[in-house]
């Protein structure tokens, strides 16, 4: 019986330390970046193939990605489906004044949005800014 309380024991020193600890996820999503230089709503805008890493903190519970002005860390929240966050930005830009930008990643299908909230000729409408598929990403070198 002591011999089994003690692999018990160990089994556990061994396990627990990884599900105590938080987990670095680092992600890649390849999509289109949507581009409003001739302002919202607007017909004559740009769309670009691209990419965006975003970085998951399940410890620290932060998402960090490149944003509008610039690379920014916000609350995750998330979900058995999703993780999503919330970016403050408050920037003017053409027509519009943008409110805050949203990122939401599916965890099953990997389908990535990430919305602008924005106020134009005084209503509030979303725009979305990149969408595309993500996947854990892996160094090469």
């Amino acid at each position: 019986m002591p011999r089994i309380s003690k692999v018990l024991i160990t089994l556990l020193g061994l396990l627990l330390p990884q599900v105590a600890t938080g987990e670095m996820l680092e992600i890649i999503c390849i999509g289109t970046s949507h581009i409003y230089e001739n302002g919202f709503g607007s017909k004559d805008n740009s769309d670009i193939k691209g990419n965006k890493l975003v970085y998951i903190d399940t410890e620290k519970e932060t998402l960090k990605t490149e944003t509008f002005i610039g690379v920014q860390s916000a609350k995750l929240k998330k979900s058995n489906e999703s993780y999503w966050a919330e970016f403050v930005i408050k920037k003017e830009h053409n027509n519009g004044f943008i409110h805050k930008e949203t990122v939401n990643i599916d965890r099953y299908t990997g389908d990535a949005t990430f919305l602008f909230y924005v106020n134009v000729a005084e209503k509030d409408v979303m725009y979305i800014h990149f969408d595309g598929k993500c996947q854990k990403a892996r160094k090469l070198f």
